[in-house]
């Protein structure tokens, strides 16, 4: 938390060595709309807050980086360069 994100970057997770790279929300939202705005509002909605954690707010990706970083012992990185990608449920960003 904590980064003022105007851009809309990618949440990856890598296996420790840097191999199996995948953008693991994608998972959990259910379109790239929801996706996108959760991202959006997390760079100024922090620290966590229970309450934004229902109806696909910002601190559910909090919970999902620790569950990716701590639970599955994933690496995790923002990727500026590039923006979400779509996957099979939803179309792309742009």
């Amino acid at each position: 938390s904590g980064t003022y994100q105007q851009a809309i970057p990618r949440y990856i997770s890598t296996k420790l060595d840097g191999s199996d790279e995948r953008e693991f929300l994608n998972d959990f939202f259910p379109s790239m709309g929801k996706l996108a705005t959760a991202i959006f509002l997390k760079g100024y909605q922090w620290p966590f807050d229970v309450e934004k954690i229902k109806n696909y707010g910002s601190s559910l990706i909090d919970i999902l980086v620790y569950q990716e970083n701590i639970l599955k012992g994933r690496r995790v990185f923002l990727d500026f360069r590039k923006n979400p990608k779509a996957n099979q449920k939803f179309y792309s960003f742009f």
